[in-house]
């Protein structure tokens, strides 16, 4: 009886212990539900790459190239006799494959920005758009100095343009998101921070002011989006640097306000139009500083004046000190270059310089700007002060002068900039081989018969 009565005690015990752990699990499970913790929300990036995501095509490019052809080896016959199979070189046509992203900007007219090299030698370029659209493209223009190019797409209706944020604003560790195509997978999209800004030397472009992120970049990830958490554009994804092709974390993006710039004049004039200043220049640090005795430890110091170039034109003198662009100040002379030949053309460039202790402004117009696309062929400077080039009208090959120096000898003698010269001693030039048979020989007087705008006028200059 007593051993039946524990038994009924410990049941009742049991019991009584599951109603406890039953009461505890259901009261932790309504004050989850009263808290909606199954429901709350989670830290996730989700949103604002649904949000880029319509923003961003993977590229399909197909192109040729010529290529030297080898020469084949000599053959013998059983006879002995040394043939010789195609031994002339030649050049053969090679069809390829070019696998890269893009970047819609103007969902209006089409407009998908990418890299240079993306689509570099291609006559065929097909875009794919994230819900499964395909288009044909046209190439509108592209920049291999920046690697930057412009495409359109043909009748393409509904698209998303994603929005530029400020890339001068961007700073180290800031978050950041790459979305692209790599190795032809689709658009994928990776996370990390912005590991350094500014970046250059690398010797990927000839000019360069890279975003640098450990956000995974991978072939074929080429022309696609680095954003912010708000979905913005900061960069255009372009390389990388890796021993073997893969991602090591270190990636490399053209800032946002770069690509703004040059597309606007890819847009306007189907390229860009190269600016230099004309100066080489150093980055001066607390050494330079103190050998020199300066009063600066930040800027560009002036090493050298390119003759015929802006610089010299407005008076910039070797061993200034350039502190400031446009009230930015100058972090490095690979980043100065880039914002000269990136900053957009319709602006005033204001440049702030020291010399021998005293601060010189110097404003900048886009007249005041000197084209050097011209490769050294194409440029005749034996006339001291005067920058001749040789360019095409009509099909026609035209003497132009394209700089004339400030109170130079040509200058003196009556050469402006934009002159076209017709003939010497009335005979037509449309040559420097022409022209030097009158500038080297030893003549008392030449006569040379100018076309400035819409006058013709002759100018006499003395050998």
């Amino acid at each position: 009886m007593i051993k039946c009565v524990k038994n009924i005690k410990l049941y009742i015990l049991s019991i009584f212990f599951i109603f406890l752990i039953v009461f505890f699990n259901f009261s932790i499970c309504c004050e989850n539900k009263k808290n909606n913790i199954y429901d709350k929300y989670i830290p996730s990036l989700s949103n604002t790459i649904d949000k880029v995501m319509p923003s961003i095509v993977s590229i399909d490019a197909e192109g040729s190239k010529f290529f030297h052809k080898k020469k084949n080896k000599k053959i013998y016959d059983y006879n002995f006799n040394n043939t010789n199979n195609n031994i002339n070189e030649k050049f053969e046509k090679k069809y390829f494959n070019s696998l890269g992203s893009g970047v819609i900007i103007d969902a209006k007219n089409g407009y998908v920005v990418t890299n240079s090299h993306v689509i570099k030698d291609t006559y065929h370029v097909e875009v794919k758009l994230n819900d499964g659209r395909i288009y044909d493209s046209e190439i509108i223009g592209s920049d291999n100095n920046s690697d930057i190019a412009l495409i359109k797409l043909k009748k393409a209706k509904n698209l998303v343009a994603i929005k530029f944020f400020n890339s001068d604003k961007v700073k180290v560790g800031d978050y950041s998101i790459a979305i692209g195509n790599p190795y032809g997978l689709g658009n994928t999209a990776t996370y990390g921070i912005v590991s350094a800004i500014g970046r250059n030397g690398l010797n990927i472009e000839n000019y360069e002011n890279f975003i640098q992120t450990d956000a995974a970049i991978n072939k074929g990830s080429s022309g696609g989006a680095l954003v912010n958490l708000r979905g913005e554009l900061i960069g255009l994804n372009t390389a990388i640097l890796s021993p073997k092709e893969g991602n090591i974390g270190i990636g490399f993006s053209i800032p946002s306000n770069m690509v703004k710039n040059l597309i606007k004049q890819i847009k306007k004039y189907g390229e860009v139009q190269k600016r230099e200043l004309g100066i080489i220049g150093i980055e001066i640090n607390e050494e330079i500083s103190k050998s020199m005795h300066l009063k600066v430890n930040k800027g560009i110091f002036v090493s050298k004046v390119i003759s015929y170039s802006l610089a010299e034109n407005i008076g910039i003198h070797p061993g200034d000190i350039i502190i400031s662009l446009n009230k930015k100040l100058v972090k490095n002379f690979f980043s100065f270059k880039a914002d000269i030949y990136s900053f957009p053309i319709d602006k005033k460039i204001e440049l702030k310089l020291i010399r021998n202790g005293k601060i010189k402004n110097f404003l900048i117009e886009e007249k005041d700007f000197i084209s050097f696309n011209v490769s050294s062929k194409n440029i005749y400077n034996k006339i001291p002060g005067l920058l001749i080039s040789i360019t095409k009208i009509n099909g026609n090959n035209i003497i132009k002068v394209k700089h004339v120096k400030l109170n130079s000898y040509a200058y003196k003698y009556g050469f402006r900039n934009n002159d076209i010269i017709i003939n010497i001693n009335n005979n037509y030039i449309n040559n420097f081989s022409k022209l030097d048979n009158f500038v080297s020989k030893k003549k008392n007087m030449s006569v040379f018969y100018i076309k400035r705008g819409n006058n013709n006028i002759y100018l006499f200059m003395k050998s």
